[in-house]
């Protein structure tokens, strides 16, 4: 969920780039969440023998969907952003169409912006996972131990 006040003076006619910094910081926040748990799995766990081609990334199927949705569905709205910033989620929605559906939302029919805009957030996604590696790969030893930890024991782990 976003926060309403973060889409003051949005004008959703004008490019992304020019919309208020709260929020094109909320949206690319968001979807660099929706990036993470793919992109830290295939940068730090340990790389299984593969045979044959390797599926298409988080990245690259969102990438797909955004171009269908700007296909088929007429310029965002406001009201879309609106929808998609209040956080209501589709139950069994994957992240990439999470992210397609953001892409579209900021990017309406401009391909170009949005393939640029997705490698970007990729980039400062895998950026933000070198940085805490250590805690990232300490949270998943413990997770893989212990199955599941609370939002406290998380807290406690990550001040350790």
């Amino acid at each position: 969920m976003v926060p309403e006040s973060d889409f003051a003076g949005v004008d959703v006619d004008k490019p992304f780039s020019t919309w208020p910094g709260s929020a094109r910081a909320a949206i690319e926040s968001r979807v660099i969440q929706l990036l993470a748990g793919e992109l830290a799995a295939l940068m730090l766990a340990p790389a299984p023998a593969r045979l044959g081609r390797v599926g298409p990334t988080v990245v690259e199927e969102a990438a797909e969907q955004a171009a269908a949705l700007a296909a088929n569905l007429p310029q965002p709205t406001a009201a879309d952003v609106a929808d998609l910033a209040a956080g209501v989620d589709i139950p069994d929605q994957s992240d990439a169409a999470k992210i397609a559906e953001w892409c579209w939302s900021v990017h309406g029919s401009d391909h170009a912006s949005a393939a640029l805009w997705l490698g970007y957030l990729e980039c400062q996604t895998k950026a933000l996972i070198m940085v805490h590696r250590s805690d990232i790969e300490r949270l998943a030893a413990t997770i893989a131990i212990r199955g599941s930890l609370s939002g406290e024991a998380v807290a406690a782990l990550l001040r350790a």
